[in-house]
């Protein structure tokens, strides 16, 4: 995986500027996520190849494109908080204080 991502994803990187990634980017549950959703989408558009030719195509514009912008922007990505401190290191590695709530049955949504 390394190598396909660092040759595929060099290329938006600016000469001798580290690329917002972390070695050890399993340790980000966003990342994990994300690659493991584009690597079954990658799985099945190659399962469908033989019935629609551009299923590769349409992964790359509907999975990666938009994960890799995600993955790889330095001041809103996943590894925006990750350096030498610690992973996560502007919030403890603490998950983020975020309370689902479900509204009255009174409160219109739509």
């Amino acid at each position: 995986m390394s190598e396909q991502i660092g040759q595929v994803e060099a290329y938006q990187q600016p000469i001798a500027q580290q690329p917002a990634w972390c070695p050890e980017w399993w340790k980000h549950p966003e990342v994990v996520q994300r690659l493991y959703v584009a690597w079954k989408a990658y799985q099945q558009a190659v399962e469908r190849m033989h019935e629609d030719k551009g299923a590769k195509s349409a992964w790359w514009v509907q999975h990666w494109d938009h994960h890799a912008r995600v993955l790889f922007d330095k001041q809103q990505g996943p590894f925006r908080a990750c350096n030498k401190a610690g992973h996560l290191a502007d919030n403890d590695n603490k998950p983020l204080p975020i309370v689902v709530e479900v509204p009255a049955d009174d409160v219109t949504l739509f």
